[in-house]
């Protein structure tokens, strides 16, 4: 990987590969053969690098890795163009967008997340942050609060419906649901 030229270049690192979800998603959706769809990731992911001194810090991260992303699967799609089964170029814009706005909604509810942990009480925290945080398995959770694997499991799922519920009263109230 190029180095990159930024003072924080491990917090723009970190923050264009909080991006890998969209930008798979994207392509995967536009390129129907997966392992050409891994390799055009690949490539984006090459560009991005070698381009990464270009991206202005004053300006949003997302639109710049689509875009590149976008221009590498048009240039595919050119290179496949006799093969009529892939997607033509409205439908890559179209998908383009269409991943956009599931990005805006995943961030919406990202921050409702947030917002809704806070509300948990302390020991819901700190049990969440065992299993997501410290990826400790339920198993060795059970073990070290000398409970059964059966009741910390209904206690998660009892703090996931309430975290759900949360989210989409607060999606609703902010009329995006």
């Amino acid at each position: 990987m190029t180095q990159i030229a930024e003072p924080n270049s491990s917090e723009l690192l970190r923050r264009m590969l909080s991006e890998d979800q969209s930008l798979r998603a994207f392509i995967r959706a536009s390129v129907p053969d997966l392992h050409e769809a891994e390799d055009l990731q690949q490539e984006v992911w090459k560009t991005l690098c070698a381009k990464v001194e270009q991206y202005d810090p004053s300006r949003p991260l997302r639109p710049w890795i689509m875009g590149i992303a976008r221009l590498q699967v048009l240039k595919w799609r050119q290179s496949k163009a006799r093969n009529r089964e892939h997607p033509a170029e409205q439908l890559i814009e179209t998908l383009s967008e269409e991943a956009e706005e599931m990005q805006e909604e995943l961030e919406s509810r990202k921050e409702c997340l947030s917002q809704c942990m806070k509300t948990l009480p302390e020991q819901q925290k700190k049990l969440l942050g065992l299993i997501y945080r410290d990826e400790f398995s339920q198993k060795e959770v059970a073990r070290k609060l000398n409970r059964t694997v059966g009741a910390l499991q209904m206690q998660l799922t009892r703090i996931r419906r309430a975290l759900r519920d949360c989210i989409e009263s607060r999606l609703s109230k902010q009329g995006l649901t």
